[in-house]
């Protein structure tokens, strides 16, 4: 259970860093014509920089769950290899 909370949490906080990140496009923000609308950009940055650290955090803790996973893998494919 708590794996499957740290992969929704990562996919939340992926889909924030890829939305404020598409916000803050500049040519985006030309084609969509969001230039001329005040958005808060004070916020939208804030969210964005907050939600890249909070994703980098959750890949770090993925990474130390399934860290026996990536060892187990990378010796079978090395196996192969020298073979």
């Amino acid at each position: 259970m708590f794996r499957y909370c740290l992969n929704v949490l990562m996919g939340l906080s992926f889909l924030s860093l890829l939305l404020t990140g598409l916000l803050k496009f500049p040519e985006l923000q030309i084609i969509l014509g969001l230039y001329n609308y005040p958005l808060p950009w004070r916020i939208i940055s804030y969210v964005h920089d907050w939600s890249g650290a909070t994703l980098g955090a959750l890949i770090i803790v993925h990474l130390w769950l399934n860290h026996q996973w990536f060892v187990e893998r990378t010796k079978i494919i090395f196996a192969k290899k020298i073979k």
